[in-house]
Order: C-alpha cells, then sequence, then structure tokens
C-alpha cells in the first residue's frame, strides 16, 4: 500500500480524440476539462479519509482507471461515457467513485483490474469476474442474453466456466486465465485476438468488412500448455506459460507478436525469434502497449522489447534486450500510446516521442524523451506499481517510512474537491457542479 500520484492527461473526454464528440458535449464534456500534469503529484481526494491504496490499473488503449483500497474496494476514475465505471450516469468523473460489486458477491475482494478502450474487467479474490462498459464486440463475456452494441453501467459476472487467475483488456477484447491454466477470450476477432483460428471477415453490402466475435469466453484450445499471466495490447496479445515461455497472437503488425514477420496469428504461438530463441530464457513478467510488448527476466536483470512505440522509425520485429535497462531491477511497467514508464529499484524511467501529454513525468517543459530518462521528482522513492493509460500515468509509491514522507512531501499534490464521493455519485446525478481541482 502506498500514495497515489498522477502526471499526463486528465482531459478525459479529449483523450485518443481531436474533438469531444456532440454527445458527450451535451452531458457537458469539454476539451477544456482537466489539465496536462507534467510533473508526478500526489492526488488527494476531498471527503475521503486516509485512503489506503493497495494497487491501481489502467490500460494502453484506456482514458480511465481503476483504483482498488486496502478493503478490496474497486473505485474508478476518467471517461465513463461507456459505463465503463460502472455508473449510470455517464459524465466524466475526476473524483473517485465507487465500483459496486452485485449484492451476491458482498464478501468478495477486488484484487485485479483491467481497462479497455470502453470497458473494465475487474477480479476478485474467489476467482469471479465482472465487466462493465462497452460491449459492442462481446468483450464483456456477458453471454448471448446481453445485447451487443448496448453499454453495461453496473458490474456483471463474466459467463467463464472456471474460476479465473488473471485477466486483461484489450481494445474490443477480453483474455482470461482459469485456474486450470486455460485461456479463455471473448469480443472482437478482427485480427485473431481470440485465438481460435479465425477473424470470421464477411463483405456485407456497399462493401462494409464484418467480423465475428464472442459473447461469451471461449476456451483457446490450440495448445494444451498451461498459462499463468495474460497481457494485451490494442489488438494483441502476450501469454506467460508455467515454464516461463511467452505466447502471443493476434495483430501481427510492426512486429509486435515477436515472430520476426509482420503477419497476424489467428492462434497462440510461441515467442523463440530474437533473444527468446535461447531455450534457457524464462521470463517473470509480460507486458502490451498499444503496438509493443514487453517482458522481464528477473534472474539476469533484463527486460526485453519488441515491436514499436513512436509511428516513425524501424520497429523491432523479435524480442531484443532494452540495454539502458540492463542490471536493473524492474517490478513494474507501463506503455501507452507512444510512451513508456518503468519503475526498477528505487527509480522510475521513463522515455516517449511525441505526441505525449505529461505521461512521462519529466517535468519542466519537457513533454517527450526519445532515450530513457530518470524521473527525479521521484528518485530514492520505491514505486510498487506503473499503471499507463492512453496518456496519463498513475503510480502508486511506497509511503511506510519517515524517509518515504519526506521525499513525498517534496512533490506538488493535487486535491480533487467533490461532493458526491465514493457510493453513487448521487450529486452529479442531480445536477451537482463538476469537480473542482485545488493545487497545493
Amino acid at each position: 500500500r502506498g500514495s497515489l500520484l498522477f502526471c499526463g492527461s486528465s482531459k478525459w473526454d479529449v483523450i485518443g480524440r481531436k474533438d469531444v464528440p456532440k454527445a458527450v458535449q451535451k452531458l457537458g464534456g469539454s476539451a477544456e476539462a482537466g489539465a496536462e500534469v507534467l510533473v508526478p503529484t500526489r492526488l488527494k481526494f476531498a471527503g475521503v479519509k486516509e485512503l489506503q491504496v493497495a494497487a491501481v490499473f489502467a490500460g494502453c488503449c484506456a482514458a480511465h482507471a481503476v483504483v482498488i483500497d486496502g478493503n478490496g474496494v474497486a473505485f474508478g476514475i476518467g471517461r465513463n461515457e461507456n459505463g465503463q465505471l460502472a455508473s449510470a450516469d455517464v459524465r466524466r468523473k475526476d473524483h473517485l467513485i465507487r465500483m459496486k460489486l452485485p449484492p451476491s458477491a458482498k464478501a468478495d475482494r477486488v484484487v485485479k483490474a483491467s481497462c479497455g478502450r470502453a470497458h473494465s474487467l475487474l477480479l476478485t479474490s474467489s476467482g469471479s469476474v465482472y465487466s462493465c462498459g462497452s460491449n459492442s464486440a462481446g468483450q464483456l463475456g456477458l453471454g448471448t442474453g446481453t445485447p451487443i452494441g448496448v453499454l453495461n453501467a453496473s458490474l456483471k459476472l463474466v459467463a467463464l466456466p472456471e474460476p479465473a487467475i488473471d485477466l486483461a483488456a484489450g481494445g474490443e477484447f477480453s483474455v482470461f486465465v482459469g485456474k486450470s491454466g486455460a485461456l479463455y477470450a471473448a469480443g472482437s476477432a478482427q485480427y485473431g485476438q481470440l485465438g481460435n483460428g479465425i477473424t470470421g471477415e464477411t463483405i456485407e453490402g456497399a462493401g462494409k468488412v464484418t467480423y465475428a466475435y464472442a459473447r461469451s469466453p471461449k476456451k483457446i484450445t490450440s495448445t494444451d500448455v498451461k498459462f499463468t499471466r495474460v497481457a494485451c495490447g490494442a489488438h494483441h496479445a502476450l501469454a506467460l506459460d508455467c515454464d516461463g515461455k511467452v505466447w502471443s497472437w493476434g495483430w501481427g503488425a510492426y512486429g509486435r507478436l515477436g515472430h520476426a514477420k509482420p503477419h497476424d496469428e489467428l492462434v497462440p504461438r510461441r515467442v523463440e525469434a530474437g533473444a527468446f530463441a535461447r531455450p534457457q530464457i524464462k521470463i517473470d513478467a509480460i507486458y502490451c502497449g498499444q503496438s509493443a510488448s514487453f517482458a522481464v527476466q528477473s534472474s539476469n536483470k533484463m527486460t526485453y522489447f519488441w515491436g514499436i512505440t513512436k509511428k516513425s522509425g524501424e520497429s523491432n520485429m523479435y524480442p531484443s534486450p532494452i540495454f539502458d535497462l540492463t542490471s536493473w531491477n524492474v517490478t513494474s511497467l507501463g506503455c501507452g500510446l507512444s510512451s513508456v514508464v518503468v519503475a526498477a529499484d528505487t527509480s522510475v524511467i521513463a522515455w516517449g516521442c511525441s505526441p505525449t501529454y505529461g505521461e512521462l513525468g519529466i517535468g519542466g517543459a519537457t513533454k517527450s524523451s526519445a532515450q530513457p530518462t530518470k524521473v527525479n521528482a521521484l528518485e530514492g522513492l520505491r514505486t510498487l506499481q506503473v499503471a499507463e493509460g492512453y496518456s496519463f500515468t498513475f503510480l502508486l509509491v511506497q509511503s511506510t517510512t519517515e524517509d518515504d514522507e519526506a521525499l513525498l512531501a517534496k512533490t506538488p499534490e493535487l486535491v480533487i474537491e467533490d461532493s458526491d464521493i465514493v457510493e453513487n455519485d448521487s450529486a452529479r446525478k442531480s445536477g451537482a457542479a463538476p469537480a473542482k481541482k485545488r493545487k497545493r
């Protein structure tokens, strides 16, 4: 548990867009609401007493995030126009709002979350998974009884055949790891993200192209390998098996799958190119950006990268070491549109080419950096977790000692004021003024 810090864009209504949609404008959405925060800034939520943050999660396509407190209660912040924060009031949320589990799950604690482009997944201590938000391609995994294209602004139980141990949300798809080690996927099959060997591409009238989708999680049966972890980019996925080997499938453009060729893979395929050609490589953690993949080998203190983060220049077609991170003990990594933020030892290291919006946390007038750069504001602090969205970063920083508190006190503080704190957002529904921010 630690202190929650933020940098990057909190302009939730316009993240990833040129303009705010008219439907969002009618709800009070604005490109001016929010700010670009260039240095890691402590967040204090008015009305919330002693919030003990245990974890924070976002996603490379997301304009929202999920915060979990020490009691296993989930809170949402950010964009909510598809109900991805489990609130029927679909306006942006500058202040934390509670994401209520169904009454039948009252005894459950939320232990992990993942954010897609417009949907959220929550994993509980019992292995149950709940989802909310856009169901445009069946990515919520709620089964055939839930219509496609209808937003779901409350958390509902995902129709998995067994308890889950891990999950990840892609752009418009979701992947789950069952207790047995099996993989399941729901949502769009456009690039083979479902791992079932098909895209279901169909050309309809007037040249319109449609693709298959799965409303319920379908088992990926191409391999009998048992898996432990999964990560998703916008249109691709990685999975880590029990032997520390990495598998990938989905869209292969820019080498994000790591197979030395930019071909799509419609079923999971083990990554054996580049540095992973050596059989002794055993990976401990995997991460995805929109068009990039990362893997961490703790035993050798090596971090590998393939794909592309910047939109110009060459891409890495297979796993290669990030030499600037050699000998660093990487404990958490986040990747958004074009930026990468890494927690390693008692430092945070970040890089990313334009367009960036402050999510690197470098400070000053610098928003982008082509080379890995230390975030000076956090030097000496142990960052427990990095959660990066499309153009923002949440950091969970250890704050257990007096030395920790003294270093944290040097960072700016942003107080977010709102009367509709955590229960049901009733003040917003009654027409209360939007959240106000006060910087200290």
